[in-house]
C-alpha cells in the first residue's frame, strides 16, 4: 500500500505534512508514503523533507489557493498534476492533499475520469451527530444539480457509509424545508420519487435539525447546500469549543470542576473536532482522493491519511462501479 501526498498544498505546507508524516509512520509503518513537493519548498525545507525517509518527487510548480481551477489546469508539472498522474498509473493507491480543494476535483475529473455511471462524483465529508457521525454529500463539488445526480448521490453516499460507518444498511434522506413528500422544489420532488423506488434504506425528507440528531446516516443534497452546512457546522464546533474553554479558564469556580470533567470534555471535543475525519472524499472518480482543509493541523492530515488507506484498502471505487453496473440503462 503507497499513498501519495501533497506536501506543497496546505496553508502551512509543509510544516504540517511533515509533521503528520511522523505521526502516521509510527501507527503505519506498513504502508508507504510518496511525497510531491514544488522546487521552491523543496530548497527551503529539503533537511526535514529528506529526513522523513520517503520517496519525494519534485515538481517546478505549485497550485496556489487563489488560482482558479482552469487556470491551474494549464500549469504544467505541478504538483496536483503529478499527484493524479501517480493515482492513475496507479503508483500510489490514495492521494491526499490540503490544497486548493477546487484544484484537485479539476485535476481528478480530467486526469482520473469518472467511474462508469457516474454522472457527477461528489464530496462525501463526515458530519459529527449525537449517533457518532453520518456522510454528508455533496459537501460542495456540485452547485446545480438534477434529480438523477442526487440519486446517485444517495448511491455513493450509502456504499461510503457501509465501509466507513459500518453501516449494514445505511439509512438516507433527502435534504428538504419540511418532511412531507410534496415539500421542496421539482427537482426534489423529483429525487425523491426516485429514491422511494430505490432499493436504497430510503426514510424520506429530512430537515437540518435532523442531521445533528442522528436520524439519517447518508445526508443527500446538492453541493450549495452541502457546502454552506459544512461550513457553518465548523464555525458552530469552534464555537463551542472555545466558549467551553475560555469559561473554564476565566471562571474561578467552573475551574475547580475542570479537572474533574477532564474526561467528559475530552471525549466532547474528540467527537466534535473536525480533525478526527482528516477531510472529505471526491466520490466516483477512478481513484481513492481525500482533500482536506488548508489549515488543516498534522493530526488532521495523519488521519485524512489513514483515511486514504482505508478506502483503497476497501477497494470504494470498485464498490461503487459495482453498484452503478446494476442500475437500469435510463437511470444512467
Amino acid at each position: 500500500m503507497k499513498i501519495g501526498l501533497d506536501l506543497a498544498g496546505g496553508d502551512l505546507a509543509p510544516h504540517n505534512e511533515i509533521e503528520a508524516v511522523k505521526l502516521f509512520k509510527e501507527e503505519h509503518s506498513e504502508i508507504e508514503i510518496l511525497g510531491v513537493v514544488s522546487r521552491d519548498i523543496l530548497k527551503k525545507e529539503k533537511r526535514k523533507l529528506k529526513s522523513l525517509g520517503i520517496q519525494i518527487i519534485e515538481v517546478e510548480n505549485r497550485i496556489s489557493m487563489e488560482m482558479k481551477p482552469t487556470e491551474a489546469l494549464k500549469v504544467k508539472n505541478s504538483n496536483l498534476g503529478t499527484l493524479m498522474e501517480l493515482l492513475k498509473r496507479k503508483e500510489v493507491n490514495a492521494v491526499v492533499s490540503m490544497g486548493n480543494t477546487g484544484a484537485v476535483m479539476a485535476f481528478a475529473m480530467t486526469l482520473l475520469g469518472r467511474l462508469k455511471g457516474v454522472r457527477r462524483p461528489a464530496l462525501s465529508s463526515l458530519f459529527p451527530t449525537l449517533n457518532g457521525s453520518c456522510i454528508l454529500i455533496d459537501a460542495g463539488a456540485n452547485v446545480d444539480v438534477k434529480p438523477l445526480h442526487l440519486y446517485h448521490f444517495a448511491i455513493m453516499g450509502s456504499i461510503v457509509a457501509k465501509e466507513i460507518l459500518n453501516k449494514e444498511e445505511p439509512t438516507v434522506g433527502l435534504l428538504n424545508v419540511g418532511t412531507e413528500e410534496t415539500k421542496g422544489s421539482k427537482k426534489l420532488s423529483e429525487a425523491f420519487e426516485m429514491l422511494k423506488k430505490s432499493k436504497l434504506n430510503f426514510i424520506g425528507n429530512i430537515e437540518g435539525n435532523h442531521i445533528t440528531r442522528g436520524d439519517a446516516d447518508v445526508v443527500v443534497c446538492d453541493g450549495f447546500a452541502g457546502n454552506i452546512i459544512l461550513k457553518f457546522g465548523e464555525g458552530l464546533v469552534e464555537l463551542i469549543i472555545n466558549t467551553i474553554k475560555r469559561s473554564l479558564k476565566e471562571d474561578k469556580k467552573y475551574r475547580l470542576r475542570k479537572w474533574a470533567s477532564k474526561p467528559v470534555l475530552k471525549r466532547l471535543f474528540s467527537n466534535l473536532n473536525y480533525e478526527e475525519y482528516g477531510g472529505a472524499i471526491l466520490t466516483g472518480v477512478k481513484g481513492i482522493v481525500v482533500i482536506g482543509h488548508g489549515r488543516s493541523s498534522p493530526e488532521a492530515i495523519k488521519n485524512a491519511l489513514k483515511l486514504g488507506g482505508k478506502l483503497a484498502n476497501k477497494n470504494l471505487c470498485g464498490k461503487i462501479e459495482s453498484a452503478f453496473s446494476h442500475l437500469s440503462t435510463h437511470h444512467l
